[in-house]
């Protein structure tokens, strides 16, 4: 009995060693592989790529030839609807707007300024009106041509030395002559 169970045993480290073997050479075969592709690689990674570009030339030019297309049938349009437009009768606005709501010169601050100016311009006027009247009221009036040239008698120290007499109701004037 004991023959038999050495015997099994001996079959099964016999198998046990032929499957190593195979798994050994397999691990050799894929070392090998392993090797080749490594190799592969590493040549792949020192080489070059050149890659030329591409010619545009033709799909510029068409490109620009659609677009010129493009171009020629927009203003074609564009000038269908600018006619269109101005055939239109267009309404009569009438208006006068001192402060319209899109200003963008900005007229009417121009028209404050005009008005404050009138404003400022006439009341210096007024004054100037005001203080030439009254300057004019003080000055002596003006006495018509050859009222200063009367022969006068002389005087008389008898009649100077009266005085005056003045009815009850008026009183002396002093100075003009009116």
């Amino acid at each position: 009995m004991l023959l038999t169970v050495l015997n099994e045993t001996l079959e099964e480290m016999q198998k046990a060693n032929r499957s190593l073997k195979e798994i050994g050479e397999k691990l050799e075969n894929f070392a090998g592989k392993i090797g080749t592709l490594e190799t592969r690689v590493h040549a792949f990674e020192q080489k070059e790529i050149r890659i030329e570009p591409p010619d545009l030339g033709p799909v510029s030019e068409r490109v620009s030839a659609e677009c010129t297309g493009l171009k020629k049938v927009t203003e074609a349009g564009l000038l269908k609807v600018a006619v269109a437009v101005e055939t239109q009768p267009k309404p009569i606005v009438r208006r006068i707007s001192f402060f319209p709501e899109t200003d963008r010169e900005g007229n009417y601050k121009t028209l404050i300024r005009w008005m404050i100016g009138g404003i400022v311009g006439l009341m210096l006027v007024g004054a100037a009106y005001v203080l030439a009247n009254e300057w004019i009221q003080r000055t002596q009036p003006l006495q018509p041509p050859g009222a200063g040239m009367e022969m006068k008698p002389s005087v008389d120290t008898s009649a100077a030395a009266q005085p005056k007499t003045v009815p009850a109701g008026k009183p002396l004037r002093h100075g003009r002559k009116k």
